[in-house]
């Protein structure tokens, strides 16, 4: 009962602080193509089995003044996301670009929630999810939510697995398998979908302002 109630805790502080701006939550939106597998792949957080050049880039909405206190600058962050497919899973790949690459940001007044991905998935009905790893810490998440029930209120996914891996001063990847069985869906063998993604550079920070959520 005790895990419980601390992973909703976290899941609130997360959901919220993207949903409220929070300052440090810099959000990245847009859509990408989820395709048929091509080879099998291994959730180590290595992707070097993925072709990056099919990635998806997001970057930051660049507007309206906010986060002018923001210590590191906005084209700081960016990322690549692609998604592959087969008969049992969805998978995730993530190319992340961040000054503090798995680690929080450290500025006063800042109340770190890490890094994490909203993923809006259309099967029989619409699927939000979120996955995010604690910062500094190994103990990874990932909530799922149905139709119109706020992401703080959905329910964790045991069998999604993640994988990270630093790649560089300002830079790290995620890795992610998400089981159909464990979502209650699957898509139809050799279709093609499009998924809504948010890109959340985390952390609170009320004095830096936010940036507002983008779609292409």
């Amino acid at each position: 009962m005790t895990q419980k109630i601390l992973l909703f805790l976290l899941a609130s502080l997360f959901v919220l602080s993207v949903q409220a701006g929070g300052g440090r939550n810099r959000v990245a939106g847009s859509e990408a193509v989820m395709t048929p597998l091509r080879s099998p792949v291994t959730v180590d957080g290595n992707l070097d089995e993925w072709n990056e050049d099919k990635a998806k880039v997001l970057t930051l909405f660049v507007g309206g003044g906010e986060d002018t206190q923001s210590e590191a600058p906005l084209e700081k962050y960016s990322a690549k996301i692609y998604f592959q497919y087969d008969k049992d899973a969805l998978y995730v790949a993530v190319w992340w670009k961040d000054p503090s690459p798995l680690g929080p940001e450290v500025s006063s007044g800042c109340t770190p929630s890490g890094d994490g991905l909203i993923l809006d998935i259309p099967l029989k009905q619409m699927l939000h999810l979120a996955c995010w790893r604690e910062p500094g810490k190994t103990a990874a998440h990932a909530l799922m939510a149905v139709g119109d029930i706020p992401l703080a209120q959905g329910k964790e996914l045991k069998g999604v697995s993640q994988g990270f891996r630093v790649t560089g001063k300002n830079s790290y990847t995620q890795e992610i398998r998400i089981p159909w069985d464990e979502i209650g869906g699957r898509m139809e063998p050799g279709s093609v979908a499009r998924v809504g993604v948010e890109l959340c550079f985390g952390g609170l920070d009320a004095a830096a302002g936010y940036k507002a959520w983008k779609r292409d």
